[in-house]
């Protein structure tokens, strides 16, 4: 009797214990937005408040514009796509077959996504309607009509699918059934493209099938979500009589699982276009920007906003438009408002959302909604939730009179010494990114993985977004980093090569960053045994990749401290990918500005080669280009080169790891790390 009871209350506390953890929100360092209330336990005098976009003026040029947009973000440019007609005026009323026989996909570019040029690319002959010849698909029919693409961000992608798009109609039942017998039958089809101008079919057969559309007649887009693990395709689908969205997913981008019906419209609401796509800082919530059809009102249009987590489904927060069809009849046409594929970046504070009409519109980052509180006090508590990192970060807005307070709380909701409410500095002003600190800091690597809630007291205030930082943001007058710091910067990716361990610094020796792509990280061990008792040689904890990458990290990487020597390069990475030279020099000139700020010694080291028959498809020897351009950059800033290409070429296919590579033996990184050495031990040593 005894052993029954026992095991009695053995199995009621594993209940508790199994339910307590499952209460328990497991945020990681993601960035969580108030667009649901997924992480808010209690409200008090405070609600989740939608915040509406700004129209920005127009741009001349106008911004090309059709429906079905899409607005993708590549490495150096902005890349837009719209339907266009080889007939002005064209209607489906004047002949189906040869309405959709007429359209084609036209391709715009902007460095800014703000102003655009219509590239004349020479893929199709020239056509009188589209003299700027930027038509990038054609006499692909029914595909044309609402043709979507997108970046293809899962590892391991080959190159030549590295975009990779939708496009397709179903045919309704007992209609145009003469042409579907002649032009085969409808359903999605999908292509594939290196750089997002030359399309290629990944088959013929579409890969959703026609009987899942009713009737695909909108824009069906489809991304890879590294949350799911998999590409998710949200289309068009009616449902019970009304125009409705429906999900399915697949591993492979041609077999994908049964449809599933997502039950967002509101009663007699139509959904007419899908519009959900990953948020770009808070990949694992998918946005959804909807368009709203009311039949009954001259079919007029305007946008929702919706979101989701994964596969459950859309959450409805916010029932009220997102974007009116505002003052004036162009708004209030038929079907005059879609929103475009694609939320971007578009200033330091500033991301765009853009419409039919060469509209764009733009908020705050993060700002789709807040937790909103009043003049009198308001507050927020979030469920208890795990956390890695070691500070809190948060997106915030208050009045000149306003302010936020923030306590950390254990999971029964006890404050945590030293995290009260009474410890918190007075937050107030208005910030994308503000650490929020208490009387003895902000350090919280004492509660990383504990489960805590968060309390915020807020007045006259909007609490955007909250995310826990793996990265430590320094100032100038912080300390070299510890284990515990690099442990919680370095990329895991790296974090096994010898190149990427820790550093103990002599606080007596002078201090050398070096800056490199894993070439570098290759010779980082011969550069630190051969300047040992003479340097401190550190690293960058992650790959360097491309130069746009060195733009926007390497303030971060710098971290305010006091450099000696740097040693620096980009340039593989930029080949691999195509960066233009004139964008290659742009960055290096943007990076060369913020090195010279630190006062440190400066060299740099041109890239090594790329030979025959590599895996990234780059033209061998194309680095020799870069190099040039880069040389002149340098020779022009009074900085000096080490000249790594020259060191190893003539015996490059005795050091690369096999054909084809362009990383590196021991016996190459060895023969490098000695000439790296020997420039810094020379720029050390000059008066």
């Amino acid at each position: 009797m005894r052993r029954l009871l026992a095991l009695c209350i053995l199995l009621v506390l594993q209940q508790e214990v199994l339910f307590a953890d499952e209460k328990i929100i497991d945020i990681g360092s993601r960035r969580e937005l108030f667009v649901d209330r997924l992480i808010v336990e209690d409200l008090k005098n405070t609600t989740l408040k939608l915040h509406t976009p700004q129209l920005m003026p127009p741009v001349s040029p106008a911004r090309p514009h059709g429906h079905y947009a899409t607005v993708l973000k590549a490495d150096d440019k902005f890349q837009f796509y719209y339907r266009g007609d080889t007939k002005a005026g064209n209607h489906w009323k004047k002949g189906w077959e040869q309405y959709h026989d007429g359209e084609v996909t036209l391709y715009s570019e902007s460095k800014d996504a703000i102003h655009w040029i219509q590239p004349k690319l020479g893929i199709y002959k020239d056509h009188p309607t589209f003299p700027a010849g930027n038509v990038v698909l054609m006499n692909e029919f029914l595909v044309t009509h609402n043709f979507t693409p997108f970046i293809d961000t899962r590892s391991g992608v080959p190159a030549e699918q590295k975009y990779k798009a939708l496009g397709g109609l179903a045919y309704q039942p007992n209609q145009h059934l003469e042409v579907k017998k002649r032009r085969g039958p409808g359903g999605l089809k999908a292509f594939v493209s290196p750089d997002g101008i030359h399309w290629k079919k990944l088959q013929e057969k579409p890969v959703i099938p026609e009987e899942w559309g009713k009737y695909f007649d909108s824009q069906n887009y489809a991304f890879w979500s590294e949350n799911e693990q998999a590409y998710v395709c949200y289309f068009r689908r009616f449902i019970k009589g009304y125009r409705g969205i429906a999900r399915t997913t697949s591993k492979d981008f041609i077999n994908w699982t049964p449809l599933v019906e997502m039950h967002a419209n509101l009663p007699n609401e139509h959904l007419y276009t899908p519009c959900t796509q990953p948020y770009f800082r808070a990949p694992h919530i998918y946005f959804a920007l909807p368009t709203r059809f009311m039949v009954k009102r001259g079919a007029a249009t305007d946008i929702l906003f919706m979101s989701a987590r994964g596969s459950a489904q859309f959450n409805r927060e916010f029932t009220q438009s997102f974007i009116r069809p505002g003052i004036g009849s162009s708004g209030w046409a038929n079907r005059a408002n879609y929103a475009a594929i694609g939320i971007h970046q578009t200033g330091p504070a500033e991301m765009s959302f853009f419409l039919t009409g060469g509209r764009r519109y733009a908020m705050r980052l993060d700002g789709i909604a807040s937790v909103n509180a009043p003049l009198e006090q308001g507050e927020l508590t979030t469920k208890p939730l795990k956390f890695v990192g070691n500070e809190l970060e948060i997106n915030y807005s208050t009045s000149a009179a306003g302010q936020i307070l923030v306590e950390l709380q254990d999971e029964h909701g006890q404050p945590i010494p030293d995290f009260t409410i009474e410890d918190c500095e007075p937050i107030y002003g208005d910030h994308i990114a503000r650490i929020v600190k208490w009387k003895n800091g902000s350090d919280l690597a004492s509660l990383a993985g504990k489960p805590v809630k968060i309390r915020f007291a807020m007045e006259d205030a909007d609490l955007f977004a909250l995310k826990f930082n793996q990265q430590r943001r320094v100032s100038a007058t912080d300390k070299p980093y510890n284990k515990f710091d690099w442990d919680i910067l370095v990329d895991k990716n790296y974090a096994h090569l010898p190149g990427m361990s820790f550093v103990k610094e002599d606080p007596q020796l002078p201090r050398v960053l070096l800056i490199g792509d894993s070439i570098s990280i290759g010779y980082t061990v011969t550069v630190r045994k051969q300047l040992a008792g003479k340097a401190n040689v550190l690293r960058i904890p992650e790959n360097a990749g491309q130069s746009s990458n060195g733009v926007q990290r390497l303030s971060h990487w710098l971290s305010h401290q006091k450099w000696d020597v740097i040693h620096f390069n980009w340039g593989l990475h930029d080949c691999f990918r195509n960066i233009s030279l004139d964008q290659y020099k742009t960055n290096l000139k943007t990076i060369i500005k913020t090195l010279k700020s630190t006062d440190a010694k400066l060299i740099w080291a041109n890239s090594t080669p790329i030979p025959e028959n590599n895996p990234w498809e780059a033209v061998a020897g194309i680095e020799k280009k870069y190099n040039s351009a880069a040389k002149a950059i340098m020779l022009n800033n009074g900085i000096m080169i080490n000249d790594l290409h020259s060191c190893i070429a003539p015996e490059f296919s005795k050091h690369n790891v096999k054909p084809g590579d362009v990383h590196l033996k021991s016996t190459g990184s060895i023969l490098l790390g000695k000439q790296v050495s020997n420039q810094i031990l020379a720029c050390l040593t000059q008066k």
